[in-house]
C-alpha cells in the first residue's frame, strides 16, 4: 500500500452549510453597482496589505497552499522516480538490446517497442464512489472480467480510507493512491465529492493515471450539483458511463507466445557482430593478397615484402618508371587507398616488355612498329614513315643495347609502295604484230597505266633518295635470221624508251635490252614481245 495522496484543501467546503452552485447566476442592478464600487476598494486593500505586511497574508493562505504545493511536488517526484526506475530497468538489460534490434528491423520507435513488451495489462473494473457517503454511484466492467460485488468493494475502500486516517493521523484531504494484491492493483483518484477506482490486472502505464485524473475532473465539473446533493440515487449519473468506459484500457500479449530468451538474443548478437568482423577481415586480407600477387606479376615491379597490422597494409617494392602505376591497381582492388602505404624503390628492369617500352619511349618508335626482345637480339619490325625509318637506320649502330638490333623486318611505308609499283611494272608486257613494231590494239590502253606508275615511282624516289634502272627487254623468235631478230627487238625496245615512256624522270633510268630466246626462266609469260625489269641502283653501284 503506497503513501496517502494529498488533495488541495481549497477545493473543500469551509462553511457549515454548503452553497449550492448554480449554472446561471444573475445580479440585480443595485448588486452590480455595488460590485463595481467595491472592486477598486478591495483591490487597493489587498495591495496595501501585501505591501505593508506580506507575511500576514502568507500565514493566512499557508494552510491552503501548503498541502497543494506538497501534493504537486509529491506527484512530480513520484512520476519522475517511476520513469527513471523503469528506464534504468530496461536500458542496460539484454532485453532492451533485443528490443532495439526489433525496432531497427520493424521500423518502429524504441519507445513503441518498450510499450508493446512492458505495459501488458487490463483494466477490469471502474468504480465511481461518493466520497462523503462511501456509496457506489456507477460501475463499468471489462466484458472479459469476472463479476464483482461492487457495493462490497466500495464499502471496503471506504473502510480502508478510514482505517488509514485513524492509524496514521492522516488529514481529511489525504487519500490512498494504490492498493496491490498479487498481480492486481487498485488505482484511486479522488475529487472533493467523488472517488474514481480502477481494478487493474498486470502492469499499467502511467498514462492510465493521467486519464483517470482527467476523467474524475470532468465528472466533478459536469456533476458538481448532483454529487453535492447525492443521497443514493444513481440515475442522474447514467451518462457518466461513457466517461468511465474510456478508462477500460487493456493490452494483452499474443497467446502461446514465448518470451524471447534475452541471453540467447545477446549471444546471437555477439556472434553476428563477431562473424561480421571476421568475415570483413577475411575479405580484406584476401583482397590484399590478391593485390600483392597482381603487383608481383606486373613487368617492372618486384614485391620485396608486405605485411598488415589491423586495418593498415604496408608493402615495399622495386618499381620501374615504365611499369604500370601501382595506384591504378589499388583503385580496383576493393581496398581503401588511405589504408595502404607503399614504399617504391626505383630501379631499371631488364624485363623484355619493360625494355621494349623504354626503347619505344626514348626513340619515339611508332605504335605500328613492334619491338621484340629475345636473348640474342632486339627485333624492330613493322611499317613506319620514311622520315622516321631513315634516321633511325642511320643511327642504329650507335644505339646502346645489351643485344644487337635486328632491323631486317623494318620497312618504310614509302618503300612498301615503291615495291608494289615495281612488282606491277615487272608484271606488265606488250605484244606486237609479227615482224613489225606495231602494238596490238588491245595493249594500247596499258601504255598510259605504265606511264603513270613510272611517274609515281619517280616522285616517291625523290623523297626517299632512291634510284632505279628500268630495263626494257625486246623478245623475238627464231623464224628469221639472227640479225633481223636483233634489229627488230631493239626497235621495239627503243619505241618504248624514246616515245611511249615518260622522258623527264629524275630517279628512273632506262636501258634497252633484247633477247631471242623465249625461255620461261627469263620471264614466265609466253608469247610476249616486250617485258620490263626494274632494279634499285645504290650509290656504290
Amino acid at each position: 500500500m503506497e503513501s496517502p495522496k494529498t488533495h488541495n484543501p481549497a477545493s473543500q467546503p469551509t462553511e457549515e452549510k454548503p452553497v449550492q452552485p448554480s449554472a446561471d447566476i444573475s445580479l440585480s442592478p443595485k448588486e452590480e453597482e455595488l460590485s463595481e464600487q467595491m472592486y477598486p476598494l478591495i483591490e487597493r486593500s489587498l495591495f496595501h496589505s501585501v505591501t505593508n505586511n506580506f507575511q500576514h497574508l502568507a500565514d493566512i493562505i499557508f494552510p491552503v497552499m501548503g498541502p497543494a504545493i506538497r501534493k504537486a511536488i509529491q506527484e512530480a517526484m513520484k512520476k519522475l522516480t517511476e520513469s527513471v526506475n523503469h528506464s534504468l530497468e530496461n536500458s542496460l538489460s539484454p532485453r532492451s538490446i533485443a528490443w532495439r534490434i526489433q525496432a531497427l528491423f520493424t521500423g518502429k520507435s524504441y519507445g513503441d517497442i518498450v510499450l508493446q513488451h512492458s505495459f501488458i495489462y487490463q483494466v477490469n473494473h471502474i468504480f465511481l464512489i461518493h466520497k462523503k457517503t462511501g456509496l457506489l454511484i456507477r460501475q463499468v466492467s471489462h466484458e472479459a472480467a469476472a463479476e464483482r460485488e461492487s457495493d462490497l468493494i466500495s464499502a471496503m475502500l471506504s473502510a480502508i480510507r478510514d482505517f488509514i486516517r485513524d492509524s496514521f493521523d492522516a488529514e481529511e484531504s489525504d487519500e490512498v493512491q494504490q492498493i496491490h494484491v498479487g498481480n492486481q492493483a487498485i488505482w484511486i483518484e479522488a475529487s472533493p465529492h467523488a472517488i474514481l477506482a480502477a481494478v487493474i490486472e498486470g502492469e499499467a502505464p502511467l498514462s492510465l493515471r493521467d486519464l483517470m485524473v482527467k476523467t474524475i475532473e470532468q465528472i466533478h465539473r459536469e456533476y458538481t450539483a448532483e454529487l453535492d446533493a447525492f443521497e443514493g440515487e444513481t440515475e442522474p449519473f447514467a451518462l457518466a458511463d461513457g466517461l468511465l468506459k474510456k478508462c477500460l484500457l487493456s493490452r494483452e500479449k499474443p497467446l502461446n507466445r514465448k518470451k524471447p530468451n534475452s541471453l540467447l538474443i545477446l549471444t546471437l548478437l555477439i556472434v553476428a557482430l563477431a562473424g561480421y568482423w571476421i568475415t570483413n577481415r577475411s575479405i580484406q586480407n584476401h583482397r590484399w593478397n590478391q593485390l600483392i600477387t597482381t603487383l608481383d606479376d606486373q613487368p617492372g615491379i618486384v614485391v620485396l615484402s608486405d605485411h598488415h597490422r589491423g586495418r593498415q597494409f604496408d608493402a615495399r617494392l622495386l618499381w620501374d618508371e615504365e611499369a604500370i602505376d601501382p595506384a591504378m591497381l589499388i583503385a580496383h582492388s576493393g581496398l581503401k587507398p588511405e589504408r595502404i602505404r607503399l614504399i617504391k624503390i626505383r630501379y631499371r628492369s631488364d624485363d623484355p616488355e619493360i625494355a621494349a617500352s623504354r626503347f619505344r619511349k626514348i626513340y619515339h618508335v611508332p605504335e605500328k612498329v613492334k619491338i621484340i626482345k629475345t636473348d640474342s637480339s632486339l627485333i624492330i619490325k613493322g611499317t613506319a614513315p620514311w622520315k622516321w625509318v631513315d634516321p633511325f637506320r642511320r643511327k642504329a649502330t650507335m644505339i646502346p643495347t645489351a643485344v644487337p638490333l635486328d632491323l631486317s623486318g623494318l620497312i618504310a611505308s614509302e618503300e612498301q609502295l615503291m615495291n608494289d609499283i615495281r612488282n606491277a611494272i615487272q608484271e606488265t608486257s606488250f605484244r606486237f604484230v609479227t615482224g613489225t613494231t606495231e602494238l596490238y590494239p588491245e595493249d594500247s590502253n596499258s601504255i598510259s597505266q605504265l606511264r603513270q606508275q613510272l611517274i609515281w615511282l619517280d616522285r616517291i624516289s625523290l623523297k626517299t633518295n632512291h634510284s632505279w634502272l628500268l630495263s626494257v627487254i625486246g623478245l623475238t623468235d627464231s623464224t628469221t635470221t639472227a640479225g633481223q631478230n636483233i634489229a627488230l627487238a631493239l626497235k621495239r625496245s627503243r619505241l618504248f624508251t624514246r616515245k611511249l615512256l615518260p622522258q623527264a624522270l629524275t630517279s628512273v633510268n632506262y636501258r634497252n635490252y633484247w633477247t631471242v630466246n623465249r625461255d620461261t626462266t627469263l620471264h614466265p609469260i609466253m608469247n610476249k614481245d616486250i617485258i620490263f625489269t626494274l632494279k634499285q641502283i645504290h650509290k656504290n653501284d
